[in-house]
C-alpha cells in the first residue's frame, strides 16, 4: 500500500493549543508537526512517543493525558508538550483512497 494513500492527519489540543501531525512515511516515526511555540510552522521531526514526564516513553503513541515528545534535531534536546487533552483523526483530502 502506498504511504500517501494511508496518510492521516492527527490533530490534538494541549491546554487549548492546537497541534497537527502528518506522518511522512508509513511505518516511520518521521512527521511534520505544527503547533505551540516550538513548531509555529510545519517542521520535520521524529515522534518519539507519549510520556507522563518521567523516563518512561510509550513509543510512537499519542495518548490523552500524556505529554508528547518530539525530536526535531534541536541542540537543546527533545521537545515535550503539555498533556494532550483531545485527539481527532482525519483523512488527508489531497490524496485518494479509491483505486484508479
Amino acid at each position: 500500500m502506498c504511504a500517501k494513500r494511508s496518510r492521516l492527519l492527527r490533530s490534538w489540543s494541549s491546554r487549548g493549543i492546537p497541534y497537527r501531525v502528518v506522518p511522512l512515511r508509513l511505518g516511520s516515526s518521521e512527521v511534520l508537526v505544527q503547533g505551540g511555540q516550538f513548531f509555529p510552522k510545519p517542521t520535520k521531526a521524529r515522534l518519539v512517543g507519549s510520556t507522563f514526564g518521567g523516563s518512561f516513553v510509550k513509543m510512537h503513541w499519542i495518548k490523552i493525558g500524556m505529554h508528547l515528545e518530539f525530536d526535531a534535531g534541536h541542540e537543546g534536546g527533545p521537545i515535550i508538550t503539555t498533556p494532550v487533552a483531545e485527539i481527532s483523526v482525519e483523512r488527508d483530502r489531497k490524496t485518494s483512497t479509491r483505486p484508479h
